[in-house]
């Protein structure tokens, strides 16, 4: 359950092991935080670029195939993205989670 005595910082480095670190506890925070945004910025880039040069190759890659079929595979691949969108409005917590 919750404390209602708060935990100072000395307590904090004690308990996390990082007494001898020459950042404060407040900084290694900052900086696990960064990385995190990072690591999930770069994801979503990756897939907004997977998914605009795979609707690109498809629309050249399939020109045996009729037009109609060509456009939804490629309207598909180009708004694939939007998949992810969707996904971190109704489940933050789960997405965060699986990109961090």
């Amino acid at each position: 359950g919750l404390s209602s005595r708060p935990v100072s910082d000395a307590e904090l480095s004690l308990q996390t092991r990082t007494i001898n670190s020459k950042y404060k506890i407040v900084e290694l925070i900052e900086q696990n935080g960064d990385r995190d945004v990072d690591r999930a910025s770069l994801a979503i880039l990756c897939v907004f670029v997977f998914g605009s040069s795979s609707a690109i190759l498809a629309q050249q890659a399939t020109e045996g195939l009729p037009e109609i079929l060509r456009w939804l595979i490629v309207f598909a691949l180009c708004f694939s993205p939007l998949v992810l969108v969707g996904y971190g409005l109704a489940l933050p917590a789960e997405l965060s989670e699986t990109l961090v």
